[in-house]
C-alpha cells in the first residue's frame, strides 16, 4: 500500500466518520464497496457535510453512469441526463421497491416481478440488462436450474436500496396524479419504525427538488393528526428529516420544525422516566448538525438552569452523550458553573459534558477552569476532566494540556494513569512529544494490564508520529504480553503506525531485544517469539533462543524454552535438543519442567542419546511436576526408553508421595513393553491396585492389561492373591 492512498483512506474514513447514520452504513460490505468506488471518482474533500440522502443519490448515479458505459452511451452528462437516459429502468425499480416495502417483503416474488413489469411498461426482453445496473438481483434455485431471469425471485442488495427506490417512488407520486395514495401511506405508516429510513430519504430527495408544494405537503402530513400518544415517535421521524435538510439553508420551515424539536426536549427532559429522554437522546446522536443550531442548544441552557435537580441531572446527561462542532460560549460558560455543584456526580457529569463541546468557545479560559478543578476531591470528577481535557486537547492545540497530561502519566494513582492513556489518545496526533512517547512506552511495561492495554491504544492513535524506533520495539516486544488483550492492542497498534511492516521487521525487532541489557525485554522478546510461533521460525530465531537458553536470568532461560517448543520441526535439530536436555538440569525449577514438557511434545523424533539419563535424573527431582512429566516423556518414548535404569526410576516413583506422579509412573511402565514385565515391575503395579486414589488404581490395572501378552491373566490373578 502507497503512502498516498493510506493518506486517501484516512480522508475516507473521516469523512464518513463526520454522519454518524453514514457511518453506520458504512460498516455494511457492500455498502462499504460502493461508497469506495465512489470516493475513487469523486473529489469530496471540500465537503463539510453529507446526508444518508445525498450518499445514496450520487451511488444511484455513479450506478446508472456504469450502466450507460456498458450500453457505449456517452456518459460526459448531468445527472439529471443520465436520469433521463435510465428513466424507464429507474421507474421500475423504484416501483418494484415500493410493492415491496409495502407488501412487507424483501424477497421479491415473481409474481410482484411480473405485475410490476406490466405496470411500468419495462419490456421483459430488455430485463436482463436492468440487472447489470447492480442494485437488483436474482435468486438462483439450484433445484430448478431456471435461467429465464423474469421467472426467479429477486431482492435488493441491501434493504436501504430498496428504501432509497422506495422513496423516490413515494416523492414521484407525490408530485403525481396519484397523490392521494401517497398521502395515506404516509399517513398511516409515519410512526412505523420499518418504514423510518424511506421517510427521511423521502425528507432528502424532496429537499433536493424545487416543489415547494410537494415539500409542504410532506410536512404537513407528518405533523398533522394522528400523533402518536406520547409525542416521542413524532419528534424522533422529525429530528431525522430534518438532518437530511442540513444543507437546505433556506429552507422556509426550517424555525416551525426547530420549535417541534425543542419542545419535544423540553417534556422528555422533564418526564421522570429516563428512557423517554434516552431514546431522543440516541435520535440527536445521530443528527450531528442539529445540535449546533443556535435553538437547540439555547433550550439546552434554559434546561441547565431549572430549578429541579432530576431535570439537571438528565440535561446535563444528554448533552455529554451529544457531539458538537460549534458550542455556544453561553452553553460552555453554564456548563461551567455546574463544577462548583454541591453534588460529586452533578460535577462529574458536567465534566463529560464538556469534553463534548468544539469550536472557537473553547478558549484558554475553558481549559484553564477545567485545569483548576483538578483540585476536587472525588477521583470520579478529575478522571473525568482529564479525558475532556483529552478530548479538547484533539481540537485545539495545546501544549498545555498535553504536559499536564504527560505528567499525570508518571502519578502513583494507576486509576489516573489508565484515564490519562485514554485522554492522550483523545488528542491524537496533538499528544505527540517526546515526554509523552517516553511514558507511554514505560506504561507499556506497567504491571496492570488494563494501563499495559491503553497505553498501546494511544501510541496507535497519536499514529505517525508515534512511529519512533523506541515505540515500535516496545509494541514487538508486547506482542509476548501474558495478557491477550494487550497482545491484540500491541498487534493493532503497530500496524497503525507503520502499515508496511513485514514479518522480517518483527523478527529483527525481536532479535535486537533478545541481546538487551534488561532482562524483562529479553523475556518479553522471548514471549513474543512464542506467541508468532512457525510463523517466525527461521534458523537465525532458533539459534538466538538456544543461547538464550543460557541466560543469566531464569525467567529468560525459561521463556525461551517455551518459545523453542512453539517452533515446529526445526527444533528437532540434535543442537536443539541437546540444549533442552541440558535445560534438565537447570537450577531453576521452572526451567526445568519447560525443558521436560517440550521433550516430551517431541515425542518420537527426539534422538534417544543423551536425553533419556536426564529425565531418569528428573524423576528424582525435588518438585513432583518434573518428576510427573519425567515419567509422561518417558512414556511417550516407549519400549526405546525401556533400559534398566529407566525401569528401576520408574519403580521408585510408584512410591513417590504425590499421586500424580505415581499415576504417570504406571502409565509410563505401560508402555515399556517386553522389559516391564518382569516380576518386580508386576508386583510393584498389583501393589498399586491397593492405593487410595482412583486415577492411580485405574492406571495400575490399565498397565496390568497392556501386559496380558506376557503375563497371563492366570499369573496375574495368582500375584494378587499372593498380594492379599
Amino acid at each position: 500500500m502507497t503512502q498516498h492512498s493510506t493518506s486517501a483512506d484516512e480522508r475516507l474514513l473521516n469523512f464518513l466518520r463526520l454522519n454518524p447514520s453514514i457511518w453506520g452504513v458504512a460498516h455494511i460490505p457492500i455498502n462499504l464497496e460502493l461508497i469506495c468506488s465512489l470516493w475513487s471518482d469523486n473529489d469530496w474533500s471540500e465537503t463539510k457535510t453529507l446526508t444518508m440522502t445525498a450518499l445514496y443519490d450520487n451511488i444511484v448515479e455513479w450506478l446508472c453512469r456504469r450502466y450507460l458505459s456498458k450500453q457505449n452511451s456517452d456518459i460526459q452528462m448531468t445527472k439529471e441526463n443520465v436520469y433521463a437516459d435510465c428513466h424507464k429502468e429507474l421507474a421500475f425499480l423504484e416501483t418494484l421497491a415500493f410493492k415491496g416495502m409495502e407488501n412487507n417483503t424483501v424477497i421479491l416474488r415473481k409474481d410482484l416481478l411480473q405485475k410490476t413489469l406490466k405496470e411500468t411498461e419495462y419490456s421483459s426482453k430488455h430485463y436482463t440488462r436492468l440487472l447489470n445496473i447492480g442494485v437488483l438481483k436474482s435468486i438462483n434455485a439450484q433445484s430448478i436450474g431456471n435461467r429465464i431471469e423474469v421467472e426467479k425471485d429477486h431482492y435488493f442488495i441491501h434493504l436501504s436500496f430498496q428504501e432509497h427506490f422506495a422513496a423516490r417512488y413515494l416523492v414521484k407520486t407525490l408530485n403525481g396524479p396519484g397523490r392521494q395514495a401517497a398521502i395515506e401511506f404516509i399517513n398511516s405508516h409515519k410512526y412505523n419504525q420499518r418504514f423510518q429510513l424511506v421517510f427521511i430519504f423521502t425528507s432528502g430527495l424532496l429537499a433536493q427538488s424545487d416543489t415547494e408544494s410537494c415539500t409542504d405537503m410532506f410536512w404537513d402530513i407528518i405533523l398533522g393528526e394522528p400523533s402518536d400518544l406520547v409525542g416521542l415517535r413524532q419528534i424522533q421521524l422529525i429530528i431525522s428529516c430534518m438532518e437530511e435538510n442540513a444543507s437546505n439553508s433556506c429552507f422556509h420551515r426550517h424555525a416551525e420544525l426547530m420549535d417541534y424539536i425543542t419542545k419535544g426536549i423540553i417534556i422528555a427532559i422533564s418526564m421522570k422516566h429516563d428512557i423517554i429522554y434516552k431514546q431522543l437522546q440516541e435520535s440527536l446522536q445521530r443528527s450531528a448538525s442539529l445540535v449546533d443550531d443556535s435553538r437547540i442548544q439555547d433550550t439546552f441552557i434554559k434546561l441547565l438552569k431549572s430549578e429541579d435537580p432530576h431535570v439537571k441531572t438528565n440535561i446535563l446527561s444528554m448533552i455529554s452523550q451529544l457531539s458538537f462542532s460549534n458550542s455556544s460560549p453561553q452553553l460552555i460558560h453554564t456548563l461551567l458553573l455546574y463544577l462548583d455543584d454541591e453534588y460529586w456526580y452533578t460535577r462529574a457529569i458536567a465534566c463529560e459534558a464538556l469534553g463534548q463541546m468544539r469550536g472557537e468557545a473553547v478558549t484558554d479560559d475553558v481549559i484553564n477552569r477545567l485545569v483548576a478543578a483538578l483540585g476536587d476531591e472525588n477521583d470520579n470528577v478529575k478522571s473525568n476532566i482529564y479525558l475532556a481535557l483529552g478530548k479538547i486537547g484533539g481540537k485545539a492545540a495545546s501544549d498545555q494540556i498535553r504536559d499536564l497530561l504527560s505528567a499525570v502519566l508518571a502519578d502513583e494513582n494507576e486509576y489516573f494513569r489508565e484515564i490519562v492513556c485514554v485522554a492522550l489518545g483523545e488528542m491524537g496526533e496533538k499528544a505527540a512529544s517526546d515526554d509523552v512517547l517516553n511514558r507511554l512506552v514505560a506504561a507499556v511495561d506497567n504491571k496492570t494490564a488494563d494501563i499495559r492495554r491503553k497505553a498501546c491504544d494511544a501510541l496507535g492513535k497519536i499514529g505517525e508520529k508515534a512511529a519512533t524506533n523506541d515505540v515500535m520495539n516496545k509494541l514487538v516486544t508486547a506482542f509476548g504480553d501474558e495478557n491477550y488483550y494487550v497482545r491484540e492492542s500491541a498487534r493493532k497498534c503497530l500496524g497503525k503506525l507503520d502499515k508496511k511492516v513485514t514479518t522480517n521487521d518483527i523478527i529483527n525487532r525481536l532479535m535486537m531485544a533478545l541481546q538487551d541489557k534488561d532482562a524483562n525485554v529479553r523475556r518479553r522478546a522471548c514471549a513474543s517469539l512464542r506467541e508468532m510461533g512457525e510463523e517466525v521460525a527461521t534458523n537465525d530465531v532458533i539459534n538466538r533462543l538456544m543461547i538464550a537458553l543460557g541466560d543469566e536470568n531464569p525467567n529468560v532461560r525459561e521463556d525461551a524454552c517455551k518459545a523453542l517448543g512453539k517452533m515446529g520441526e526445526r527444533t528437532t535439530s540434535d543442537d536443539a535438543i541437546n540444549k533442552l536436555v541440558i535445560a534438565l538440569a537447570d537450577e531453576n525449577a521452572n526451567v526445568r519442567w519447560s525443558a521436560c514438557q517440550i521433550l516430551r511434545k517431541m515425542g518420537e523424533k527426539t534422538p534417544i542419546n543423551g536425553v533419556i539419563n536426564e529425565l531418569v535424573a528428573a524423576l528424582k527431582d525435588e518438585h513432583w511436576n518434573i518428576k510427573r512429566d519425567a515419567c509422561n516423556a518417558l512414556g511417550d518414548l516407549g519400549e526405546k526408553a525401556a533400559t534398566n535404569d529407566v525401569i528401576n526410576g520408574l519403580m521408585t516413583a510408584l512410591e513417590d508421595c504425590y499421586g500424580n506422579v505415581k499415576e504417570a509412573a504406571c502409565k509410563a511402565l505401560g508402555e515399556m513393553g517386553e522389559k516391564a514385565t518382569a516380576n518386580d515391575v508386576v508386583n510393584g503395579l498389583i501393589n498399586t491396585l491397593g492405593n487410595a486414589w482412583s486415577d492411580v488404581r485405574e492406571s495400575a490395572w490399565k498397565a496390568l492389561r497392556k501386559m496380558n501378552q506376557k503375563v497371563t491373566t492366570e499369573d496375574l490373578v495368582n500375584r494378587i492373591l499372593t498380594a492379599l
